[in-house]
């Protein structure tokens, strides 16, 4: 292998790191050469070396422990997870993009999982389905039944990447749906969010994708979107009375 250029080393170095990393060679959980075999390969020096390691840590490609080689590390949400979190916690602002974001991720998720569902699945979901009857005057665990339903059906899709983004927003997903169903005091309203989901349910069971995300459309457009003190809009608040949001 050709020796680096003294120009930019580390940036170099990660490029040449990355390289069998992103083509497959190495795939999460293989060790890299040790520092002194790298630094011997690419002609610089072992603190070069050391730097280029820890870019590629915290970047969250490799994993470094004392004593022990470079290590691929496996695909994770946590960076996501945090992102998230963080984001609609500092930007009031931020929690309307998120719903746009989540409804486009959901409407799309629905499709493919009535597409792509497995026996098994469409019975995990009628059982989430079930427990969410079972604690519809409980609103915390109503609103966690909620939220795995969701998560159920991004896993329904068997889009890996998919499914990472939105168990990535479980969390706060979890606490907007709480948010809103805390503000839904009427029982007969409780029962409406319980049947949006069981349409949505019926859709992928009977392999209608089409059907699938208009039930997850209508869900968004009578529920979720209704976040009025957060909404995007040109003169700021939509003053329409809406002010709550549920999953």
């Amino acid at each position: 292998m050709a020796r680096i250029h003294p120009v930019t080393l580390v940036g170099q170095l990660l490029e040449r790191l990355s390289e069998p990393i992103k083509s497959g060679a190495l795939k999460p959980g293989d060790e890299l050469p040790s520092i002194s075999q790298m630094a011997d390969e690419f002609g610089v020096s072992r603190i070069v070396i050391r730097e280029a390691l820890k870019s590629l840590e915290a970047k969250g490609v490799v994993e470094l422990k004392n004593g022990k080689r470079a290590r691929v590390r496996s695909v994770t949400n946590e960076p996501l997870i945090d992102y998230f979190h963080h984001a609609v916690h500092v930007e009031i602002s931020s929690i309307a993009d998120f719903m746009e974001i989540r409804q486009a991720l959901e409407i799309q998720a629905a499709g493919l999982a009535a597409q792509r569902r497995t026996a098994a699945e469409v019975v995990t979901m009628e059982a989430t389905l079930r427990a969410m009857t079972e604690t519809i005057s409980q609103i915390e665990l109503f609103g966690n039944h909620d939220a795995e339903l969701h998560l159920s059906i991004a896993r329904a899709t068997h889009n890996e990447m998919m499914f990472r983004i939105l168990s990535s927003i479980r969390d706060v997903i979890t606490e907007v749906s709480r948010e809103g169903l805390s503000r839904r005091f009427n029982s007969r309203q409780l029962v409406s969010v319980r049947l949006l989901h069981e349409r949505i349910v019926a859709c992928i069971a009977a392999r209608d994708p089409a059907g699938a995300r208009q039930a997850m459309t209508d869900h968004f457009d009578e529920t979720v979107m209704s976040i009025g003190h957060t909404e995007k809009t040109a003169g700021g608040k939509r003053g329409d009375g809406h002010d709550d949001a549920t999953g």
